[in-house]
């Protein structure tokens, strides 16, 4: 019983850690700052926008942020 359960915890910090790694990867550049696509074209963002990138599939998109001067905080 009591492995039972040390195995459920296990598990779950092991996802949390697998989790935070991978957030981890991420990238965001400057507010109105460029990035380039998977096709190798750059792309410029907005002024009130900022290149969000997700460094495990490669890609890549201008998401608005308060601290630029946008409205929300866009979500990926």
């Amino acid at each position: 019983m009591i492995y039972r359960i040390f195995l459920i915890v296990a598990c779950a910090l092991l996802s949390l850690a697998m989790l935070d790694a991978a957030r981890a990867q991420d990238s965001e550049g400057a507010c109105g700052g460029s990035y380039t696509g998977q096709d190798r074209a750059s792309y410029a963002c907005g002024p009130t926008r900022k290149p969000y990138c997700q460094q495990g599939t490669g890609r890549c998109q201008c998401l608005e942020r308060r601290a630029c001067g946008g409205k929300q905080d866009e979500e990926w």
